[in-house]
């Protein structure tokens, strides 16, 4: 759900900037950039907490046996 967010404001503010002119290719390139970024950990952190839970779950089994 997060990730939409992020890509439907980038759509936005992408819309905002060539409405009024003021985007540059350096503002675009920028805004890519830093909305991948965010899709990325958006993605990535649920993999990790659940790879780390599924570890330490392990563990912790072991560990009470």
């Amino acid at each position: 759900m997060g990730i939409w967010i992020v890509i439907l404001l980038y759509l936005v503010l992408l819309g905002i900037g060539i409405y009024q002119d003021s985007l540059t290719i350096r503002t675009t390139v920028l805004m890519t950039g830093i909305t991948a970024m965010i899709v990325t950990i958006l993605y990535w952190i649920p993999k990790l907490f659940t790879y780390l839970n599924r570890r330490l779950y392990e563990k912790l089994r072991r560990m009470m046996k």
